[in-house]
């Protein structure tokens, strides 16, 4: 997918979460596979994204970061330090024997006309197939449309049949680059029109909710 650069994330040590969106955590019961849980990004999940990153293949990784190598720590860190004003990033993680993993991860950043945002999608090729990239794209075109923007926007490689496939599932038109002919452009508009997907059970909310006091600090949500 799109190569959204890790260096577009925040880069100061200090960083904190002033507001966590946790309004945008779902969860959904994926049959044998268990129970996934989408929720805006932590800090504190740079391990999991480096494990996600790391089990990547060299197509999958130049898919996702466009030609980049293997990520360094502090990069993997920024893309975990989103500011959730001018960025926001959506994992989906499970439990397996009482440990957490990333599944997937789906990003935007806004651009500095401040009406559209560029955003990028990697999921697990072990997990892929099972609808978790429409699942994201889902959710991130719903936060978007609620932040008040007026469109998606992203790259695409040429090559890439399975992410051509899913933009089209979820409304991107697709456009050819002028300058190179690997890349196309995806893009939405936003509005009433954005991919949605069934209601969650509400039974699920309170499970959720605990995990996050367990997660965050005091006094953030």
């Amino acid at each position: 997918m799109a190569s959204l650069a890790p260096h577009d994330a925040p880069t100061s040590p200090l960083y904190r979460i002033h507001h966590y969106p946790a309004g945008l955590i779902e969860t959904r019961a994926l049959g044998s596979l268990g129970l996934l849980t989408l929720r805006p990004v932590l800090p504190q999940d740079d391990r999991l994204l480096a494990s996600l990153v790391a089990s990547l293949s060299p197509q999958a990784r130049r898919f996702r970061f466009h030609g980049h190598g293997a990520l360094s720590s502090s990069q993997v860190q920024q893309m975990c330090g989103v500011d959730y004003r001018e960025q926001l990033a959506l994992v989906i993680t499970t439990q397996q024997d009482g440990i957490e993993w990333m599944l997937a991860d789906a990003r935007y950043s806004v651009d500095a006309d401040g009406e559209g945002a560029e955003f990028a999608l990697l999921v697990d090729e072990a997990w892929q197939g099972h609808g978790l990239g429409r699942w994201a794209m889902a959710a991130l075109q719903r936060a978007a449309d609620a932040a008040g923007l007026q469109w998606l926007h992203g790259q695409v490689l040429q090559a890439n049949t399975p992410m051509r496939a899913l933009m089209r599932r979820c409304g991107f038109a697709l456009s050819p680059d002028a300058e190179d002919e690997q890349v196309l452009h995806a893009q939405r508009r936003l509005g009433n029109n954005v991919v949605a997907l069934p209601p969650l059970g509400p039974s699920r909310a309170p499970r959720v909710l605990s995990w996050l006091r367990r997660a965050l600090p005091r006094n953030v949500i």
